[in-house]
Formats: structure tokens, C-alpha cells, sequence
């Protein structure tokens, strides 16, 4: 039997608790069967996403010049916005089938961190897209942007997304229980 004293509170744990706790957190709530179809099923959505967004930006930058232009530049800065979240999702799928964080602690703070900076990066290069589509319909004579201006606007989509993805990466933790972790945000405002 363990005892453990936190100020005036005492915990006693038996060996029998252990090994409930372990069961508990390192079993899962599936059958293998659909663990394995899971895992298949992420691995094929991981693939296909990885590979058609690398496709998006090798055939936009690296092939022909007409492909070069400005809507294109915006779609592959979307591609990239995704490519960086789909490389990120499927671990985070394999947690909540888990129920536990096997990855460590920096991969706890830059998972959360670089999901978010990826769905920035996609909403405001939708949002980017959508403006320069919208005043080419509306204003078809005044001119539109140019690779320099578009490149500009891309800049700034990466330094805004990644500036306001930081409070993400302040807080995001790895905290410990006995044998397992968990990756969480820690509130410093809020106090449960």
C-alpha cells in the first residue's frame, strides 16, 4: 500500500489501483477490429492529403509558367495550409483512440501550435481568394494584383497565422499521472 500526503489530505493506493488505472488508460473503448480499421482509414486520408497537396504545389510552382499566377499562387498557399494539417491530424486522431499522449511534451506544445497556424493559413488564404475574385467580378477594368502585391499578401498571412497561433503554443501542456500523459491547454486565466 502507498500513502500519499498533500497538505492535510491523505491518498492511500493499492496495487489492486494500479492495475485498474493502467487497464483503465491503456485500453481502449473499441474492439481491435475497429482500432485496425481506424488506423487504416487515417493512414489512407494521410497519404491521399499529403500527396495531392504535394501535387498542387509542384504543378503550380515547378511546371509550366502559365500556371504561375496569381490565383494559383493562392490556391498552392492553400495547399500548404492543409498540407500542414493533415501532416498534424492523424496523431491527433491516434490519441483520442488512446486516450493518452505517447508522443512527448514538444510535440504536444508544436502539434496544437502548428495545427492552428494551418487553419489560419487556409482561412485567410480563402479569404485572400475570395477578395481578389470578388474585385476582378466587380471591378473587371481596375487592375488586379500582381505576383509581387499576391506574394506580399501570402507574407502576411504566414506572420499574421503564426503570431496569432502563439498563446496556442504558451499553453499547450504534457501533464503526468502515475504512468500515462496528457496534452492539454493550461488556462492561466480560469482556475478549476
Amino acid at each position: 500500500m502507498l500513502n500519499i500526503t498533500l497538505g492535510n489530505f491523505t491518498f492511500s493506493i493499492t496495487p489492486g489501483d494500479l492495475d485498474n488505472y493502467y487497464t483503465y488508460y491503456f485500453s481502449s473503448y473499441y474492439p481491435s477490429w475497429i482500432q485496425i480499421t481506424f488506423y487504416v482509414l487515417i493512414s489512407i486520408i494521410f497519404l491521399l492529403g499529403t500527396f495531392g497537396n504535394l501535387i498542387t504545389i509542384y504543378t503550380i510552382h515547378c511546371t509550366c509558367k502559365e500556371m504561375k499566377t496569381v490565383q494559383n499562387f493562392f490556391l498552392s498557399n492553400l495547399a500548404a495550409g492543409d498540407l500542414l494539417t493533415g501532416i498534424i491530424a492523424p496523431f491527433i486522431q491516434i490519441v483520442s483512440l488512446l486516450r493518452y499522449w505517447p508522443f512527448g511534451s514538444i510535440f504536444c506544445t508544436a502539434s496544437g501550435y502548428f495545427q492552428a497556424v494551418g487553419v489560419l493559413i487556409s482561412s485567410f488564404t480563402l479569404v485572400a481568394l475570395a477578395a481578389d475574385r470578388y474585385s476582378a467580378v466587380i471591378y473587371p477594368l481596375k487592375i488586379r494584383l500582381s505576383h509581387t502585391q499576391a506574394r506580399m499578401v501570402v507574407l502576411l498571412i504566414w506572420l499574421a497565422s503564426l503570431a496569432m497561433c502563439i498563446p496556442v503554443a504558451i499553453t499547450r501542456r504534457l501533464k503526468g499521472f502515475l504512468t500515462t500523459y496528457k496534452c492539454y491547454e493550461v488556462s492561466y486565466f480560469f482556475h478549476y
